[in-house]
C-alpha cells in the first residue's frame, strides 16, 4: 500500500515520535494513510497506542533492518457529541506506578506486595517504573534488596511477573536517563513511554497507587 504521507521519527526521543504522529494525522484528510518510521517496537507501540486513541486505524506494524515501519489510516470526523451517557466505570485494574526504586527497600517490596492482594481480589494488576522506579524492575538492582520478613525482591518479582493477569512496564526515557539497558529488565517487563503511562492513568477502570 503507498501511503499518502510518511514522517520519519527515527531519532526522536520519547515522546517525540507520537507526539510527530499525531500532529501529522492532524493535517491529514480522513482515508489517508501515513507512513510513520520508528526506531523500535517499544516506541511503535507507542505509536500505535496515541493513534488508536485519536480513532485511527492502524493498519500494520512491521520491523526491518532499519526500524519499525507502521501504517496508520485516518478515521472519519468524530461524532463526540452522539456517544451514549457515560456510565459508571468498574476498577478492574490496580496500577503500581513506582517512582522510588530500590534506593527504598519498603516501597521496593511493596511494588509486589501491593499487587498480591489484588490478584486476590480478582484484579488485574499493571506495574509502571518512571523516573527511579524503573530500578525495582532491573535484575541486578533487584538481587540487592532484601527484608527480613520476606523471600529476596527478585523472587518476589520473578513469581508476580510469571502470573498471567500482571503486565509491567518500564520508562524509556528513565532508562535511557540512568544509562540501564533494555536487556537488563527481568523477563516480561516491557518498555514504554508517555502516551502508553497516560493511557493507562487516564482509563477509567484503573485505579493507580503511587509509590
Amino acid at each position: 500500500m503507498k501511503p499518502d504521507r510518511t514522517v520519519d521519527a527515527r531519532g526522536a526521543a520519547c515522546p517525540g515520535p507520537a507526539v510527530m504522529v499525531a500532529q501529522e494525522l492532524d493535517e491529514m484528510e480522513p482515508g489517508q494513510v501515513l507512513e510513520a518510521l520508528v526506531d523500535s517496537k517499544s516506541v511503535a507501540e507507542d505509536v500505535a497506542e496515541t493513534a488508536r486513541e485519536k480513532g485511527h486505524e492502524v493498519l500494520s506494524v512491521e520491523e526491518s533492518d532499519d526500524g519499525v515501519r507502521l501504517l496508520i489510516r485516518v478515521s472519519g470526523e468524530e461524532s463526540e457529541g452522539e456517544e451514549a451517557p457515560a456510565q459508571p466505570a468498574r476498577i478492574d485494574t490496580v496500577m503500581i506506578v513506582q517512582s522510588t526504586g530500590t534506593a527504598n527497600p519498603e516501597r521496593a517490596y511493596a511494588t509486589f506486595l501491593i499487587p498480591e492482594a489484588a490478584l486476590a481480589m480478582d484484579l488485574n494488576v499493571i506495574i509502571f517504573g518512571i523516573m527511579d522506579g524503573v530500578t525495582v524492575l532491573v535484575e541486578r538492582e533487584a538481587e540487592r534488596v532484601r527484608h527480613p520478613e520476606f523471600p529476596p525482591l527478585i523472587e518476589k518479582a520473578a513469581e508476580l511477573l510469571d502470573r498471567e493477569s500482571v503486565e509491567a512496564y518500564a520508562c524509556e526515557l528513565s532508562l535511557e536517563a540512568r544509562g540501564i539497558d533494555p536487556e537488563d529488565l527481568m523477563d516480561g517487563v516491557r518498555v514504554a513511554g508517555a502516551p502508553k503511562f497516560l493511557s493507562l492513568i487516564t482509563d477509567p477502570g484503573v485505579r493507580p497507587v503511587w509509590l
